[in-house]
């Protein structure tokens, strides 16, 4: 039996899922998409999941090497890249690892950009994300997530934004937008955000001017984007904020941000193999409970407790 006809029951389950307008989740609240949905069809092939990145990561338990893993000893970075594979494989959609090459004067981070903006090309939908974040709970579409996000035929990008801390925020006292978490729409002022973000350390214009400072110190193309890019493109469609506590962080941070849908691991990597074992069991048992639950010829309900079968 192949991979897609396997997951195909969770595939059929999470279309279905498309239409809900209020999601509840395990812990018993409840979430709702506020507006009218727009993405009321599964996106399939046309969305893909992206994980970018220089490293060869063909190490022992490594997502690259092709012998035998420990999954309790796998490198968490590839245990997260594992966990959104498993994610477009549970709802049909598109994955690409892209490995890129390093940059002689800026830091790795700097080549995610043109990366996303050509992969971007080939569907309508492409969420770049970091290894250290996860969909909390796979069992939901990202068209649910779009929706409830109020990402609309216009909008360019979707980014979550950072803890309101001194160290996020931009000489204008916002705090910055995580670019761990990237939803970008393949229209044509998605590509010119882009293109102006991988130029802005080149200084190309007086609108650029200091961006060159952020070539390699933290939070490189992070602060650029929020000191430069959504300044530049301040359109209502160009950038589209979700709050932090919805797609950032996780809820031993304390920081304002539990990641209810991305759960991104900024400080503790070390739980990527978790929460990816949370989400799989999630996804797998509550299939099962329903089969369970289903299977009429499981559940025997004794009315007393004589020998009803005896021989003697």
């Amino acid at each position: 039996m192949d991979r897609q006809t396997h997951l195909n029951p969770m595939h059929q389950a999470g279309e279905a899922r498309q239409k809900e307008i209020i999601w509840t989740a395990s812990d018993g609240v409840k979430f709702e998409i506020p507006q009218d949905p727009v993405w009321t069809k599964p996106l399939g092939k046309r969305l893909c999941i992206v994980d970018i990145d220089t490293r060869p990561l063909n190490g022992t338990n490594d997502i690259l090497n092709t012998e035998d893993f420990d999954w309790p000893q796998y490198h968490p970075t590839s245990a997260g890249m594992m966990g959104h594979y498993l994610y477009t494989q549970i709802h049909g959609y598109d994955y690409k690892f892209v490995r890129t090459q390093n940059y002689e004067d800026r830091t790795s981070y700097w080549t995610k950009i043109s990366a996303l903006s050509d992969t971007l090309r080939d569907y309508d939908f492409v969420i770049s994300i970091d290894a250290d974040a996860q969909i909390s709970h796979p069992e939901i579409p990202f068209e649910w997530l779009l929706n409830r996000w109020n990402v609309t035929l216009e909008t360019a990008l979707t980014m979550t934004i950072d803890p309101d801390k001194p160290y996020n925020l931009d000489p204008r006292g916002r705090p910055y937008n995580n670019c761990g978490f990237v939803v970008a729409h393949n229209i044509p002022r998605t590509h010119e955000m882009l293109k102006a973000w991988s130029s802005c350390p080149d200084e190309p214009q007086k609108d650029f001017e200091g961006c060159a400072r952020w070539k390699t110190p933290w939070p490189a193309e992070q602060a650029a984007f929020g000191e430069y890019i959504r300044y530049m493109f301040s359109e209502p469609n160009d950038l589209n904020e979700i709050p932090c506590d919805e797609a950032n962080g996780f809820p031993e941070s304390e920081q304002g941000c539990s990641g209810r849908f991305i759960r991104h691991l900024w400080t503790a990597k070390g739980q990527t193999r978790d929460v990816v074992n949370n989400g799989v069991m999630q996804v797998l048992l509550k299939r099962l409970h329903d089969q369970f639950l289903a299977d009429e010829s499981v559940i025997i309900e004794r009315e007393s407790n004589a020998f009803l079968r005896s021989d003697l």
